[in-house]
């Protein structure tokens, strides 16, 4: 657990200053992934190295990245993490961009 606070005061630490409201989003979003979800520190670990790539954040990159090797993790697996992110990227543009193609279709014409 010791691994995970210290993980969690490096977000903080990271995001001081930041004002913008993705940068709060973010903030306050990975505090909650880190301590309140479900996720086990082997899942969450990768998740947020695929977040801080997508996001180009590269000293959240770093924490992810030492976070998995704290837990043991191989410099494969760290790789997955970080091309996870353009997947992350691929699917988010594709259902931002489809949505509303569908939301048209699917609507009922007025006359």
């Amino acid at each position: 657990m010791l691994v995970l606070e210290k993980t969690a005061e490096r977000i903080d630490a990271l995001f001081d200053g930041r004002t913008s409201t993705i940068a709060k989003d973010l903030k306050l979003n990975l505090r909650k992934l880190l301590t309140e979800s479900s996720l086990t520190p082997e899942n969450a670990a990768p998740a947020l190295v695929a977040t801080a790539a997508s996001a180009h954040d590269e000293r959240l990159l770093q924490v992810g990245v030492d976070w998995m090797q704290s837990l043991g993790m191989d410099e494969g697996e760290i790789q997955e993490a970080r091309e996870s992110a353009a997947i992350m990227a691929m699917l988010n543009t594709y259902y931002k961009l489809s949505a509303p193609a569908r939301k048209r279709v699917n609507s009922p014409v007025s006359a």
